[in-house]
């Protein structure tokens, strides 16, 4: 799959904890996302630390919450890490898994 086919709105995510969410693309778990307090503020506010599983580079800090999908779109593009799809056998037959789930 191309970079091309990808876009924001596939980066999908399923909360696991009041703090925490897995990172899903194209129906598969690719990382997760964090939320913490950020104790250097004076003010205490929070941050997002975004981390792809399959990424060396380990996780990314992220100071502004509309930024989070954003920065995990880019994330994926350029560090090649974007998940292929594989076109279902039977597209009947993935519409209702789809609607089950």
């Amino acid at each position: 799959m191309s970079s091309a086919d990808f876009s924001v709105n596939d980066v999908m995510f399923r909360r696991t904890s009041e703090d925490e969410c897995r990172i899903v693309v194209f129906g598969e778990t690719v990382g997760s996302v964090m939320k913490r307090q950020d104790v250097a503020k004076p003010d205490g506010g929070w941050y997002h630390a975004a981390h792809l599983w399959d990424d060396p580079r380990g996780p990314v800090l992220i100071d502004d919450r509309d930024a989070v999908r954003d920065t995990i779109a880019a994330m994926l593009i350029d560090r090649d890490l974007v998940p292929s799809t594989t076109p279902p056998a039977r597209p009947e037959f993935s519409r209702h898994q789809h609607r089950a789930a």
